[in-house]
């Protein structure tokens, strides 16, 4: 067979290749100090990406010094610390006494945005997940989403800051920013499989997928705030949120920004109503695979609740 032809060959093999089999994935997420759901995220994911990108700060979003769980508890991760990016948040942000509501949001959204300094090695066609760490996302999913990025990836990136001088609305904002998807997922609340009973059953919408080139123009707060208004795949992940007993809810809800100041006066009888009035389904294979084979485990830590149907 002639050079020539034989060049022309490889050329075509080479432009048939994904670029999946290049492009990198990265999980990226704040932490608080939920150790279990953390451990369930790392499970799930660690065959499907390459880095997991973990930001935790020296203070709560309401300003309160705060341990660093992980830091701390680091040698129960050994499995997954090859692939952990540890990013500590040193910088304690000024509290604004006139408004102080703002200041916790401006605290939470400056941790948030600290997930760039763990992608300083990303291409520009890199895959980013950006989430909550409660916000999991469904590996089948990923794998379809992966493929929808690499297959659909283009090198158009805008800054967002022109059109924010120009005040589009959000929607045109996220209609704007091309290559990126937002998981829709099914809402637990207290307990595993304590399905949320909000907004008639409508689900979350909370990881976001984009690329490199899209995150380094636009940063992590830009695809959370706007995250409602790009387009959505389905039932694709699981939003856990308040896991862990009454004083681990007490303990969240003292701390993030939604939260209460009269929060430790609330009494387990009335928290109780709150878990119960939220529906139990079974474990079924909807689940996360790390709860399907644990949930002896998880039921007897009280993170299961008992199911009657």
């Amino acid at each position: 067979m002639p050079v020539r032809i034989m060049c022309v060959i490889f050329l075509f093999f080479c432009m048939c290749i994904s670029f999946e089999s290049f492009a990198k994935v990265y999980d990226c997420f704040t932490f608080f100090n939920e150790l279990e759901l953390l451990k369930m995220r790392l499970e799930e994911l660690n065959d499907h990406v390459d880095y997991f990108v973990l930001v935790e700060g020296v203070e709560t979003h309401r300003g309160k010094p705060k341990p660093l769980y992980f830091q701390e508890n680091r040698h129960l991760f050994e499995k997954y610390l090859p692939k952990i990016i540890h990013i500590i948040v040193t910088e304690k942000l000024f509290c604004n006494q006139k408004d102080p509501v703002k200041g916790f949001w401006d605290r939470e959204h400056f941790q948030r945005e600290c997930i760039a300094r763990g992608l300083k090695n990303c291409e520009h066609l890199d895959i980013i997940l950006i989430s909550d760490l409660d916000e999991i996302p469904c590996i089948e999913i990923l794998e379809k989403v992966k493929k929808q990025l690499n297959f659909t990836k283009s090198k158009n990136f805008h800054s967002h800051r022109k059109y924010k001088k120009r005040k589009h609305k959000p929607e045109e904002l996220a209609r704007s920013t091309h290559n990126t998807l937002a998981f829709h997922m099914p809402w637990f609340i207290y307990q595993l499989n304590r399905k949320h009973n909000w907004d008639n059953g409508n689900e979350w919408v909370g990881t976001v997928a984009t690329l490199y080139g899209n995150f380094k123009k636009k940063g992590a707060q830009f695809f959370r705030e706007y995250r409602w208004h790009f387009p959505r795949v389905a039932k694709a992940g699981w939003h856990f949120t308040y896991m862990g007993g009454k004083d681990r809810i007490r303990q969240k809800l003292s701390n993030i920004v939604e939260g209460r100041d009269d929060i430790f006066s609330v009494s387990d009888e009335e928290i109780e109503i709150w878990i119960q009035e939220q529906t139990a389904v079974p474990i079924d294979d909807t689940f996360p695979k790390y709860v399907i084979e644990n949930r002896d485990y998880l039921k007897s830590m009280g993170f299961i609740a008992e199911c009657t149907s």
